[in-house]
């Protein structure tokens, strides 16, 4: 799975660095050492930055170490989970996420980056469009103003088959992406979102209009 896939679309990376403390630029942290008597909240800064340049060994590794100072440092734990994600262990980084929303569950990073899986995950034993939109909405109540999770909510909607829904909050999400200066790259692909669930809706909208011609067609090209 690539690490820059989770970057660029409903995903927050080091979100929860963000939350209850004040975080130094990960880029002047990229040639530290994980020390084993450096703090859990240095350790974890390391580790993020391992982790967005795609180095998964060493950053699982660093969480730990984290962890091992202070097992219930929110935002390691969290770290943890988004590494199992890009490492491809679904089943693992939705556990370790489930855990911590269980115990932190105002802890907005979270609330998103498990709706994303439960929205898009290939392995599709672990799909639920509706947890994914209920944990959404939560983020939304939490973070109204974050793209990221608008963009998450139009993926779940688009799960589920709710192409109009899908479309407006894919509205909201490139919106704010805007107003906030996101990368045109994020920008595009939010424009992309947008295009397609309202292709879906006028498809859906077809089919249920015609759907005796639609059967009349497919019949006579399954019998020429």
């Amino acid at each position: 799975m690539s690490v820059r896939r989770c970057a660029h679309m409903g995903w927050l990376w080091g979100a929860g660095l963000a939350v209850g403390m004040a975080v130094a630029s990960l880029a002047n942290q990229a040639s530290a050492e994980a020390g084993p008597d450096r703090p859990p909240e240095e350790l974890t800064q390391h580790a993020f930055e391992l982790l967005q340049a795609g180095r998964l060994v060493e950053s699982e590794q660093v969480f730990r170490q984290a962890l091992a100072g202070d097992p219930n440092f929110v935002q390691a734990r969290f770290g943890l989970g988004t590494v199992y994600y890009e490492a491809g262990r679904v089943g693992e980084a939705i556990t370790m996420l489930e855990e911590v929303h269980e115990e932190f569950p105002d802890f907005y990073p979270v609330l998103n980056n498990l709706a994303w899986i439960y929205a898009t995950t290939e392995e599709l034993h672990y799909r639920n469009g509706t947890r994914a939109i209920r944990l959404a909405q939560e983020a939304i109540f939490q973070q109204p103003q974050r793209f990221q999770v608008w963009n998450t909510l139009a993926e779940a909607y688009y799960v589920l088959g709710d192409y109009s829904r899908a479309e407006r909050a894919s509205r909201q999400a490139l919106r704010y992406a805007r107003a906030q200066g996101a990368p045109q790259e994020q920008q595009t692909r939010y424009e992309q979102s947008i295009r397609r669930a309202r292709t879906a809706a006028q498809a859906e909208a077809i089919l249920a209009a015609a759907p005796d011609r639609i059967e009349r067609i497919s019949s006579a090209l399954s019998n020429p």
